[in-house]
């Protein structure tokens, strides 16, 4: 009973909210510099970690796709990036994938600014480039 209270329609005032955003122009305005900002980091990225990529396929989102490198398991690039203050999520919650599609879906979008985004990008890329540490296997 309690969630048909709460979840029964939309907020009136949350209604009103978008309402006006749609005829004032603002959510076409907060759309486009959604899609400006994901390009942005989505470029910081590419610059970053280039060589370990794959092609760009779709518009650029707020994730993007790391898969994992020759020789390295996926213990110990989540293991090393922890050691750098950097949280990676093993693909588990993603969906079963084949070992040689095994790799980190990088959310672009969580940290707060572009400057903090590139330092973990370039924390990320000097483990890459980083022989596996036989301590973490």
């Amino acid at each position: 009973m309690l969630l048909r209270a709460t979840g029964w329609m939309a907020v009136p005032v949350m209604a009103e909210v978008v309402e006006r955003l749609i005829h004032n122009g603002g959510l076409a305005r907060q759309a486009k510099l959604k899609r400006e900002k994901a390009a942005l980091r989505d470029a910081i990225v590419r610059r970053v970690l280039k060589e370990w990529l794959p092609a760009a396929a779709a518009a650029p989102g707020f994730h993007t796709w790391l898969p994992l490198p020759a020789g390295r398991t996926l213990a110990a690039l989540i293991a090393q990036a922890a050691q750098a203050g950097i949280t990676l999520a093993p693909p588990g919650t993603l969906g079963r994938m084949e070992s040689e599609n095994l790799g980190v879906r990088l959310c672009l979008g969580a940290p707060a600014t572009e400057a903090d985004l590139e330092r973990a990008l370039i924390e990320i890329r000097q483990i890459l480039e980083m022989a596996e540490a036989i301590s973490f296997v």
